[in-house]
């Protein structure tokens, strides 16, 4: 009996790991990785040989020319928790299944989140240059004068896996004041968990914190979620997004740092990335780093974990696989309409 073929499109060292880690999962597939030294192949690469494979993972865009190349795919699994990069009513109408992974990232990305805010508060990115280039000894105490956190009133946009993630170390661990917008208000024992204030005007949040951040997943609704309205309300504000770069306007971000809405910026995603708006990258008051919120080894084996189980029942066991997401975003697009 052939054994199902996956191609495995997420960094070619990965075979490795499986080897040491999980060698039944060669006894199970025929798996195909990238060539050495790739981590993420190029588009037109996976199209190329996509055809005869029956499930495909990676986090590669899947529009309508990768589910049309993968003739024979069964399941695509995503190694990611959202997905806005990937054509679910297509791929649903071709028959195939669609899988994210809805625990993996939210531990590590809410570190990097709270690290991120604190380096643009305090901008260490100033003081390593300052250090970098000799000056250690020339007056330098401005170069990354921040505030304390404690008692500071944080907003999160977004109040999920990952926002309450965030407000578990900011309240807990800093003592900050959580207020939260979200679609829909979360239970009294969560809110009493986090000492968190849900916020049902946006607005309103904006006006009321001094640190603001971003933890909504992307589509029609939260796109520019975050433009010239909200950035108006902010004054002297820490403004950090780790979730999808085109949920802020990133032309009104621009306008709000010029204006001194913002006291600083930290940015791990990018409304077009991996283009990045050049009045960002020169900005002094801007941190960056490039969408690593969820790269930790932990993060990644989880996300790894999850789709290899879902080939497993899909392909090997014939049932459903365990975190489809066809359904779940048929039903979203439902309530919206």
């Amino acid at each position: 009996m052939n054994k199902p073929k996956i191609y495995f499109a997420y960094g070619s060292s990965l075979r490795v790991f499986l080897n040491a880690f999980r060698p039944d999962v060669f006894e199970k597939f025929d798996l195909a990785f990238p060539p050495e030294n790739v981590f993420i192949p190029e588009q037109n690469e996976v199209l190329k040989q996509l055809g005869i494979f029956d499930g495909y993972i990676g986090i590669n865009p899947i529009d309508k020319d990768f589910i049309d190349a993968g003739k024979n795919l069964k399941i695509i699994c995503s190694l990611s928790i959202g997905y806005d990069h990937i054509n679910v009513p297509y791929a649903t109408e071709k028959g195939i299944w669609v899988c994210n992974c809805q625990e993996g990232p939210e531990n590590s990305t809410a570190d990097h989140t709270v690290g991120l805010m604190i380096a643009a508060n305090r901008q260490y990115h100033k003081s390593e240059k300052f250090l970098r280039d000799g000056k250690w000894n020339a007056p330098n105490y401005e170069i990354s004068i921040g505030n304390e956190m404690v008692g500071k009133h944080v907003g999160l946009i977004g109040f999920g896996k990952i926002g309450q993630c965030v407000a578990r170390r900011l309240s807990l661990g800093f003592g900050m004041k959580v207020h939260y917008f979200a679609r829909h208000q979360v239970s009294e024992e969560i809110e009493k968990k986090y000492e968190a204030v849900y916020e049902s005007n946006l607005n309103e949040l904006c006006e009321k914190c001094q640190f603001i951040s971003v933890h909504v997943p992307l589509n029609k609704e939260t796109t520019h979620l975050i433009g010239k309205e909200q950035f108006d309300r902010m004054k002297d504000v820490i403004f950090i997004n780790t979730s999808r770069g085109p949920i802020v306007d990133e032309q009104a971000l621009v306008e709000a740092l010029q204006s001194k809405n913002l006291r600083s910026v930290g940015l791990d995603v990018f409304e077009n990335e991996p283009k990045i708006h050049p009045d960002l990258i020169s900005n002094p008051l801007v941190t960056l780093t490039p969408h690593i919120g969820g790269s930790t080894i932990e993060a990644r084996w989880r996300l790894v974990e999850t789709a290899l189980i879902n080939c497993e029942e899909l392909l090997i066991n014939k049932k459903d696989p365990k975190t489809p997401i066809n359904q779940i975003y048929e039903t979203e697009n439902n309530q919206k309409k």
